[in-house]
Protein backbone atom coordinates (compact mmCIF):
# COMPACT_ATOMS: atom_id res chain seq x y z
CA UNK A 1 0.00 0.00 0.00
CA UNK A 2 1.83 3.10 -1.16
CA UNK A 3 2.21 6.16 1.59
CA UNK A 4 -0.48 8.14 -0.36
CA UNK A 5 -3.05 10.56 1.94
CA UNK A 6 -4.48 8.96 4.64
CA UNK A 7 -4.99 5.91 3.05
CA UNK A 8 -2.63 3.46 5.49
CA UNK A 9 -4.25 5.24 8.69
CA UNK A 10 -7.87 4.36 7.39
CA UNK A 11 -6.77 0.85 7.40
CA UNK A 12 -5.79 0.59 10.63
CA UNK A 13 -8.72 2.12 11.69
CA UNK A 14 -10.05 -1.65 11.23
CA UNK A 15 -9.38 -1.87 14.58
CA UNK A 16 -12.28 -0.30 15.71
CA UNK A 17 -14.54 -1.36 13.29
CA UNK A 18 -17.70 -3.53 14.31
CA UNK A 19 -16.10 -6.81 12.85
CA UNK A 20 -13.09 -6.59 14.64
CA UNK A 21 -14.09 -5.76 18.10
CA UNK A 22 -10.09 -4.20 19.12
CA UNK A 23 -8.33 -6.86 18.52
CA UNK A 24 -4.59 -7.09 19.73
CA UNK A 25 -1.57 -5.80 17.80
CA UNK A 26 -0.74 -9.31 16.96
CA UNK A 27 -4.13 -10.41 15.73
CA UNK A 28 -4.91 -7.32 13.95
CA UNK A 29 -1.25 -7.77 11.77
CA UNK A 30 -2.04 -11.32 10.87
CA UNK A 31 -5.44 -10.23 9.58
CA UNK A 32 -3.64 -7.12 8.07
CA UNK A 33 -1.25 -8.41 6.57
CA UNK A 34 -3.33 -11.34 4.34
CA UNK A 35 -4.41 -8.29 2.31
CA UNK A 36 -2.79 -4.90 3.12
CA UNK A 37 1.23 -4.53 3.23
CA UNK A 38 4.09 -1.87 3.29
CA UNK A 39 7.21 -1.41 4.92
CA UNK A 40 7.10 -0.97 8.80
CA UNK A 41 3.35 -2.37 8.91
CA UNK A 42 3.65 -4.11 12.14
CA UNK A 43 5.31 -0.95 13.96
CA UNK A 44 2.90 0.84 12.38
CA UNK A 45 0.06 -1.56 14.15
CA UNK A 46 1.50 -2.17 17.42
CA UNK A 47 1.65 1.88 18.04
CA UNK A 48 -1.51 2.43 16.62
CA UNK A 49 -3.00 -0.65 19.24
CA UNK A 50 -1.07 1.25 21.99
CA UNK A 51 -2.99 4.32 21.73
CA UNK A 52 -5.83 3.32 21.61
CA UNK A 53 -8.47 4.58 24.19
CA UNK A 54 -10.66 2.20 24.56
CA UNK A 55 -7.87 -0.61 24.32
CA UNK A 56 -5.78 0.79 27.31
CA UNK A 57 -9.60 1.75 29.26
CA UNK A 58 -10.56 -2.51 28.81
CA UNK A 59 -7.52 -4.50 28.17
CA UNK A 60 -4.98 -3.10 30.61
CA UNK A 61 -5.54 -5.31 33.40
CA UNK A 62 -3.78 -8.33 31.47
CA UNK A 63 -0.75 -6.57 31.72
CA UNK A 64 1.71 -7.15 35.20
CA UNK A 65 0.55 -5.00 37.96
CA UNK A 66 1.98 -1.53 38.43
CA UNK A 67 3.89 -0.28 41.03
CA UNK A 68 6.45 -2.05 43.55
CA UNK A 69 5.57 -3.43 46.95
CA UNK A 70 5.18 -0.63 49.55
CA UNK A 71 6.39 -1.74 52.91
CA UNK A 72 4.75 -0.98 56.51
CA UNK A 73 7.34 1.03 58.41
CA UNK A 74 8.57 -0.63 61.74
CA UNK A 75 7.75 0.47 64.78
CA UNK A 76 10.73 1.43 67.43
CA UNK A 77 9.28 0.39 70.54
CA UNK A 78 6.44 -2.19 71.15
CA UNK A 79 3.05 -0.29 71.48
CA UNK A 80 4.40 2.21 69.09
CA UNK A 81 1.63 1.36 66.57
CA UNK A 82 -1.59 -0.51 68.02
CA UNK A 83 -3.99 -2.00 66.00
CA UNK A 84 -7.34 -2.90 67.12
CA UNK A 85 -9.55 -6.59 65.59
CA UNK A 86 -13.52 -6.36 66.07
CA UNK A 87 -14.99 -10.05 65.85
CA UNK A 88 -18.81 -8.78 65.26
CA UNK A 89 -21.87 -10.53 63.95
CA UNK A 90 -21.58 -13.15 66.94
CA UNK A 91 -24.91 -14.87 68.85
CA UNK A 92 -25.85 -11.75 71.16
CA UNK A 93 -25.12 -12.13 74.51
CA UNK A 94 -27.86 -11.37 77.34
CA UNK A 95 -26.98 -7.45 78.03
CA UNK A 96 -27.26 -7.24 74.14
CA UNK A 97 -23.69 -7.83 72.96
CA UNK A 98 -22.59 -9.14 69.73
CA UNK A 99 -18.85 -7.99 68.82
CA UNK A 100 -15.69 -8.86 70.58
CA UNK A 101 -12.75 -6.40 70.95
CA UNK A 102 -9.45 -7.61 71.20
CA UNK A 103 -7.52 -4.74 72.95
CA UNK A 104 -3.58 -5.27 74.00
CA UNK A 105 -1.80 -3.41 77.01
CA UNK A 106 1.71 -3.00 78.64
CA UNK A 107 2.08 -3.99 82.21
CA UNK A 108 4.66 -1.34 84.18
CA UNK A 109 8.38 -2.52 83.45
CA UNK A 110 10.21 -2.98 86.80
CA UNK A 111 13.79 -2.45 87.46
CA UNK A 112 16.64 -2.16 85.15
CA UNK A 113 17.47 -6.17 84.29
CA UNK A 114 13.46 -5.81 83.24
CA UNK A 115 14.14 -2.55 80.92
CA UNK A 116 17.31 -4.18 79.31
CA UNK A 117 15.69 -7.95 78.53
CA UNK A 118 12.88 -5.85 76.96
CA UNK A 119 14.77 -3.94 75.01
CA UNK A 120 16.97 -6.69 73.52
CA UNK A 121 13.84 -8.70 72.70
CA UNK A 122 12.41 -5.51 70.78
CA UNK A 123 15.81 -5.35 69.26
CA UNK A 124 15.27 -9.38 67.69
CA UNK A 125 11.70 -8.54 66.99
CA UNK A 126 12.54 -5.65 64.82
CA UNK A 127 14.97 -7.93 62.96
CA UNK A 128 13.12 -10.22 61.87
CA UNK A 129 10.14 -8.26 60.60
CA UNK A 130 12.17 -6.64 58.75
CA UNK A 131 14.31 -9.51 57.40
CA UNK A 132 10.78 -11.20 56.44
CA UNK A 133 9.38 -7.54 55.02
CA UNK A 134 12.74 -7.57 52.63
CA UNK A 135 12.08 -11.22 51.80
CA UNK A 136 8.09 -10.29 50.86
CA UNK A 137 9.34 -7.38 48.81
CA UNK A 138 11.35 -8.76 46.64
CA UNK A 139 9.28 -11.64 45.96
CA UNK A 140 6.42 -9.57 45.15
CA UNK A 141 8.52 -7.29 42.83
CA UNK A 142 9.58 -9.55 40.95
CA UNK A 143 5.30 -10.04 39.32
CA UNK A 144 5.42 -5.81 39.20
CA UNK A 145 6.85 -3.53 36.91
CA UNK A 146 7.94 -0.12 38.49
CA UNK A 147 5.93 2.40 37.65
CA UNK A 148 5.60 6.20 38.67
CA UNK A 149 3.97 9.69 37.33
CA UNK A 150 5.47 13.38 37.09
CA UNK A 151 3.15 16.85 37.33
CA UNK A 152 1.11 17.23 34.32
CA UNK A 153 1.17 13.21 33.35
CA UNK A 154 -1.82 11.47 32.57
CA UNK A 155 -3.33 8.21 34.49
CA UNK A 156 -6.34 6.12 34.64
CA UNK A 157 -8.24 5.02 37.56
CA UNK A 158 -9.57 1.76 38.01
CA UNK A 159 -13.57 1.17 38.40
CA UNK A 160 -15.08 -1.70 39.84
CA UNK A 161 -19.14 -0.96 38.92
CA UNK A 162 -21.41 -2.19 42.08
CA UNK A 163 -24.94 -2.36 42.31
CA UNK A 164 -26.73 -0.48 45.34
CA UNK A 165 -26.94 -3.62 47.39
CA UNK A 166 -23.35 -4.23 47.25
CA UNK A 167 -22.85 -6.79 44.51
CA UNK A 168 -20.62 -5.74 42.16
CA UNK A 169 -21.74 -6.34 38.27
CA UNK A 170 -20.05 -8.51 35.63
CA UNK A 171 -18.41 -6.63 33.25
CA UNK A 172 -18.68 -7.60 29.55
CA UNK A 173 -15.82 -7.70 26.59
CA UNK A 174 -15.31 -3.57 26.00
CA UNK A 175 -16.90 -2.62 29.53
CA UNK A 176 -14.36 -0.09 30.48
CA UNK A 177 -12.67 -1.32 33.90
CA UNK A 178 -10.44 1.82 34.04
CA UNK A 179 -11.89 5.96 33.01
CA UNK A 180 -10.09 8.58 32.58
CA UNK A 181 -7.32 10.13 31.73
CA UNK A 182 -6.66 12.12 34.52
CA UNK A 183 -3.93 14.69 34.67
CA UNK A 184 -1.71 14.91 37.54
CA UNK A 185 -1.45 17.87 39.50
CA UNK A 186 1.27 16.97 41.98
CA UNK A 187 2.75 14.00 43.85
CA UNK A 188 1.53 13.82 47.45
CA UNK A 189 2.97 10.91 48.90
CA UNK A 190 5.34 7.64 47.14
CA UNK A 191 1.95 6.76 45.16
CA UNK A 192 -0.11 9.11 46.17
CA UNK A 193 -1.18 11.98 43.69
CA UNK A 194 -3.75 14.50 43.16
CA UNK A 195 -5.28 14.75 40.10
CA UNK A 196 -7.58 17.16 37.87
CA UNK A 197 -11.30 15.62 37.30
CA UNK A 198 -11.85 16.34 33.54
CA UNK A 199 -15.48 18.06 33.42
CA UNK A 200 -16.50 15.80 30.31
CA UNK A 201 -15.71 12.83 32.61
CA UNK A 202 -18.02 14.19 35.61
CA UNK A 203 -20.85 15.01 33.20
CA UNK A 204 -20.41 11.85 31.15
CA UNK A 205 -20.07 9.41 34.43
CA UNK A 206 -21.60 11.82 36.88
CA UNK A 207 -18.81 11.14 39.56
CA UNK A 208 -19.45 11.93 43.20
CA UNK A 209 -16.84 13.66 44.98
CA UNK A 210 -15.07 10.29 46.05
CA UNK A 211 -14.57 9.33 42.58
CA UNK A 212 -17.72 6.54 43.31
CA UNK A 213 -18.86 5.68 39.71
CA UNK A 214 -22.79 5.59 40.73
CA UNK A 215 -24.98 2.51 39.11
CA UNK A 216 -28.65 3.43 39.09
CA UNK A 217 -31.53 0.68 38.40
CA UNK A 218 -33.70 1.53 35.52
CA UNK A 219 -36.96 -1.08 35.85
CA UNK A 220 -37.83 -3.91 36.58
CA UNK A 221 -38.11 -6.30 33.74
CA UNK A 222 -39.15 -9.94 35.48
CA UNK A 223 -40.05 -11.50 38.68
CA UNK A 224 -39.14 -14.84 40.30
CA UNK A 225 -40.11 -17.18 43.48
CA UNK A 226 -37.05 -19.08 44.97
CA UNK A 227 -37.92 -21.88 47.20
CA UNK A 228 -35.68 -22.44 50.07
CA UNK A 229 -36.31 -24.96 53.06
CA UNK A 230 -38.26 -23.33 54.99
CA UNK A 231 -39.74 -20.28 52.82
CA UNK A 232 -39.95 -18.86 49.44
CA UNK A 233 -38.20 -15.92 48.74
CA UNK A 234 -39.44 -12.87 46.07
CA UNK A 235 -36.94 -12.08 43.61
CA UNK A 236 -36.64 -9.19 40.94
CA UNK A 237 -34.61 -8.94 37.82
CA UNK A 238 -33.58 -5.45 38.00
CA UNK A 239 -31.61 -3.37 35.04
CA UNK A 240 -28.85 -1.31 36.25
CA UNK A 241 -27.53 1.17 33.90
CA UNK A 242 -23.73 2.69 34.04
CA UNK A 243 -22.81 5.11 32.09
CA UNK A 244 -25.29 4.41 29.16
CA UNK A 245 -24.36 0.22 29.83
CA UNK A 246 -27.29 -1.61 31.09
CA UNK A 247 -26.83 -4.66 32.88
CA UNK A 248 -28.88 -7.07 34.85
CA UNK A 249 -29.08 -8.54 38.42
CA UNK A 250 -31.55 -10.73 40.28
CA UNK A 251 -32.10 -9.02 43.97
CA UNK A 252 -34.34 -9.26 46.45
CA UNK A 253 -37.56 -8.02 46.06
CA UNK A 254 -38.07 -6.57 49.88
CA UNK A 255 -34.57 -4.63 49.67
CA UNK A 256 -35.37 -3.23 46.29
CA UNK A 257 -38.34 -1.78 47.69
CA UNK A 258 -37.03 -0.31 50.42
CA UNK A 259 -34.17 1.37 48.52
CA UNK A 260 -35.93 1.92 45.38
CA UNK A 261 -39.59 2.21 45.74
CA UNK A 262 -40.41 4.47 42.79
CA UNK A 263 -39.41 0.82 40.63
CA UNK A 264 -42.86 -0.42 42.05
CA UNK A 265 -44.73 2.66 41.61
CA UNK A 266 -46.61 0.90 38.44
CA UNK A 267 -47.50 -2.17 40.54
Amino acid sequence: MPDVGTLRRDILKAHKSGFSIHPGSTKMYNDLKAMFWWPGMKNDVVEYVSKCLTCQKVKIQHQRPSRTLQSLEIPQWKWESIAMDFVSGLPRTRAGFDAVWYEAGEKSLLGPEMIAETTEQVKKIRDRMLTAQSHQKSYADQRRKFLEFEEEDHAFLKVTPAIGVGRVIKTKKLNPRYIGPFQILERVGPLAYRMALPLHLSNLYDLKEDLALPVTPVRIDDTSIKKLREKEVSLVKVAWSRAGVEEHTWEHESEMRTDYPHLFSGN
